[in-house]
């Protein structure tokens, strides 16, 4: 009988000391090694940092850029259709779409060369013929502009 005590208590011993041993491990693995999050529970990157950024279509034709001055929607042809820019030393803003046959056919913030004083530029609304390399229409601080066609 005493023969099957001394079992018992070996297999009892035995996994008394597999059990500290077991958390003796694991406690000194996490001294050693430090415990990471998956990434998905970890958050996103606190930023991401790049020249330019483009976005593709299912085809992966360039649809959107976003550069160091601004932002540009384009169709399918790789045409911009609508930018948003900063212009000028002042880094001012400007918004601006086109059509197929004119680049700009409608322009709103700083704009250079055909509005303001001495022509140095200014903040307007300006309207391009669709058919002619000139506005139409601006309107700035100095007023509203129209040109026959």
């Amino acid at each position: 009988m005493r023969a099957a005590m001394n079992t018992r208590e070996m297999q009892l011993a035995t996994l008394a000391g597999a059990l500290v041993a077991g958390l003796a491990g694991g406690y000194l693995s996490g001294l050693v090694v430090q415990p990471r999050l998956p990434d998905r529970l970890a958050g996103p990157p606190p930023a991401v940092r790049a020249g330019a950024f483009e976005a593709v279509d299912e085809h992966g034709r360039v649809r959107a850029r976003l550069g160091q001055r601004g932002l540009d929607l384009l169709d399918g042809s790789g045409r911009v259709k609508a930018t948003l820019r900063l212009q000028g030393s002042g880094d001012q803003g400007t918004l601006g779409f086109s059509d197929d046959r004119y680049e700009g056919v409608v322009v709103l913030g700083f704009q250079g060369g055909d509005v303001g004083p001495d022509n140095e530029g200014d903040w307007a609304l300006t309207i391009h013929h669709r058919e002619r390399q000139r506005p139409m229409v601006i309107l700035s601080a100095d007023g509203l502009h129209r040109w026959d066609r």
